[in-house]
């Protein structure tokens, strides 16, 4: 009956890491640059648009500088969010291994990866958010122009269960 109860559990648990690791390499809001992550995408590949669709905000030299270093801010802060999303994955696979795993820290983990998972999408948002704050008014009115085109920054891609951010 124990290596029953096991092998469901081990069989749960693969089936949430699974999960967890897409959820966590999921589609960014509005798409993704080239390392896969909006967060990390470079001035001509911000969410919500492909190559180009930053160009048709005839951005000035300083935005561009300043979306470039909220881009390396960004992915400095996803490296770690990853890192330790692996790091709480690994844990939770020692602890449904063992002979008697503790249902209080299997559970201490699983909110730990959600709040991780939480400012991984809290930090994926701001690059939006900033980008927005950074816009002139006739800049904002083009965003919002295209953005209706486009189907908006969270349009839902890969059914992954974004929605268009309301202004």
């Amino acid at each position: 009956m124990q290596r029953e109860a096991k092998l469901i559990l081990s069989f749960f648990l693969g089936v949430f890491l699974v999960l967890a690791a897409g959820w966590a390499q999921a589609d960014p809001p509005g798409g993704h640059g080239p390392e896969g992550e909006a967060a990390e995408a470079g001035p001509e590949m911000m969410p919500g648009g492909g190559p180009g669709f930053i160009s048709q905000l005839s951005l000035t030299p300083e935005q561009v500088d300043q979306l470039k270093q909220d881009k390396l801010d960004k992915r400095k802060k996803m490296i770690q969010l990853r890192a330790k999303l692996e790091e709480l994955q690994l844990d939770l696979a020692t602890e449904v291994e063992k002979d008697r795993p503790e249902s209080k820290k299997i559970e201490t983990i699983a909110r730990q990866m959600g709040e991780v998972q939480s400012k991984m999408i809290l930090a994926r948002t701001q690059s939006v958010l900033f980008l927005k704050s950074i816009l002139t008014p006739e800049q904002k009115q083009k965003w919002d122009e295209l953005q209706l085109h486009q189907g908006g920054a969270f349009r839902g891609e890969g059914g992954r269960g974004w929605k268009k951010m309301h202004r």
